[in-house]
């Protein structure tokens, strides 16, 4: 399976998305911001859009089946570092277990 990601703006990835993927294993430390428009061609099986702001700047996906889940953007959580970084886990453990519940709990109900 390959994943993309894409926005609505190019934008530097967040020092607070890569602390708290990094607590998973994840290293996006060499990932970069990408705009929608760099996939504009391609074509995918599955577009999943996870924050609502997204979906109203952006309303067309390419692609056989669009999912629209919104989550709670963390980049607009204002305070301290600690802050930030909660609102960061939060969103990344929601979309963790929404990730799980319809894609591999499902999966291995289908077999």
């Amino acid at each position: 399976m390959d994943c993309f990601s894409a926005g609505t703006e190019e934008s530097s990835v967040k020092p607070e998305a890569i602390f708290v993927l990094k607590e998973l294993g994840i290293d996006i430390k060499h990932h970069f911001s990408k705009k929608l428009i760099v996939y504009v061609d391609q074509k995918f099986d599955l577009t999943i859009i996870v924050f609502y702001e997204v979906k109203e700047r952006c309303p067309y996906v390419s692609g056989k089946k669009c999912i629209h889940k919104s989550f709670e953007n963390p980049s607009t959580t204002l305070g301290t570092n600690n802050k930030r970084i909660e609102a960061f886990r939060k969103t990344r453990n929601e979309i963790k277990s929404w990730l799980e519940r319809e894609f591999i709990d499902r999966s291995s109900n289908e077999t």
